[in-house]
C-alpha cells in the first residue's frame, strides 16, 4: 500500500465509532458533508425496547440531513430469506428503506470467483432502470476495480 497516498486522499474524512453526536459534529464542520452509516442494523437505540422503531426514526432523521445539503450513504443489511437474491425487500428490519432511499444498490458475491461481486441497482427514484450495473473485483483488501461483465 501507498500509506502516505492514503493519507493524503483521507486527511478530510472523519471516523466517529457513534452516530450520537452527528448534530455537534456536522455543525463544526460548518458544511454539507458526506454521512456514511454502516451498518443501519446497528446503530444503538437508547431508551427504546422496540429495534424497529429505533431504525425508522434514525432513518427520517438522516433524510431530513439532505434538505442541510449532506449526502447519506446507509449501509443496510441483509434478511437471510434474501441472501443469493437482491431487490428492495431484502433490506433487514425497515420497510422504510424501501420507501426513503434514493438509489438502492446491493453488491452480490459471484460464487466460485474470490473477491468478484455483481452490482445490481434495485432502485432509482429518478431512472426507471434498474438490475445488473457492472461486476467488480476486490483489489488489496480495500477498493474495488471495474471488471468486465461476463454477461
Amino acid at each position: 500500500y501507498n500509506n502516505k497516498k492514503i493519507r493524503e486522499v483521507t486527511k478530510q474524512i472523519y471516523f466517529r465509532d457513534g452516530i450520537h453526536t452527528l448534530d455537534a459534529d456536522l455543525a463544526s464542520l460548518g458544511q454539507p458533508c458526506l454521512i456514511v452509516v454502516d451498518s443501519l442494523q446497528k446503530i444503538a437505540v437508547r431508551g427504546s425496547d422496540d429495534k424497529r422503531a429505533g431504525i425508522e426514526k434514525w432513518i427520517h432523521r438522516l433524510e431530513a440531513m439532505k434538505i442541510l445539503g449532506h449526502c447519506v450513504l446507509m449501509v443496510s443489511e441483509k434478511n437471510r430469506a434474501f441472501y443469493g437474491r437482491t431487490g428492495q425487500a431484502g433490506y433487514k428490519e425497515s420497510g422504510e428503506i424501501e420507501y426513503t432511499v434514493d438509489v438502492g444498490l446491493e453488491l452480490m458475491e459471484v460464487k466460485g470467483a474470490n473477491g468478484v461481486v455483481e452490482v445490481s441497482l434495485n432502485k432509482n427514484r429518478n431512472w426507471p432502470n434498474k438490475g445488473y450495473i457492472s461486476t467488480m473485483t476486490r483489489r488489496n483488501n480495500w477498493w474495488f476495480v471495474e471488471g468486465s461483465s461476463g454477461r
